[in-house]
């Protein structure tokens, strides 16, 4: 059966925050072994907002160059060192590719590999061997999608 599962944050804004992993076998969270792993992911939506996408992606970039501060700025770091892998709610195939360029362009500056995950991910398929080819996972949500608006 399923032993673990994840709890990933939702939000409308660009930042969703971290996720975590839990035994789903544990009663609460204070039963030894009940989180298997604290932070899972950090997470980001990319497109569903006022803000347009290229100052959406101009701040990840930024954030994924080292230019944050704080704990967030610490969380950016961690992405951009492949510690933890940044989970990226988006649709468009246009943002993807941006996306996608953005991914090299920050692992060319670390010299490091960093795990991008695409979520919601309608348009996917019309970039699936770009996406294969950066190494970017996917998880098309929801799974029997129906367009609530004309971006969906």
């Amino acid at each position: 059966g399923v032993t673990k599962s994840v709890v990933a944050p939702s939000s409308n804004g660009f930042l969703s925050g971290l996720s975590t992993v839990f035994s789903t076998g544990a009663g609460h969270k204070l039963v030894p072994g009940a989180v298997v792993q604290g932070i899972a992911a950090l997470h980001v939506t990319v497109g569903d907002s006022s803000v347009s996408i290229s100052t959406q992606i101009a701040a990840l970039r930024r954030l994924l160059l080292g230019k944050g501060k704080g704990e967030l700025g610490e969380r950016f770091l961690e992405v951009a060192k492949g510690r933890i892998p940044l989970v990226i709610r988006v649709r468009s195939a246009d943002v993807m590719a941006s996306l996608i360029r953005l991914k090299r362009e920050v692992e060319d500056h670390s010299r490091s590999s960093i795990k991008f995950t695409f979520t919601g991910a309608s348009e996917a398929h019309l970039l699936a061997k770009e996406i294969g080819e950066a190494g970017i996972g996917v998880i098309l949500a929801p799974s029997r999608p129906f367009p609530g608006t004309w971006e969906s």
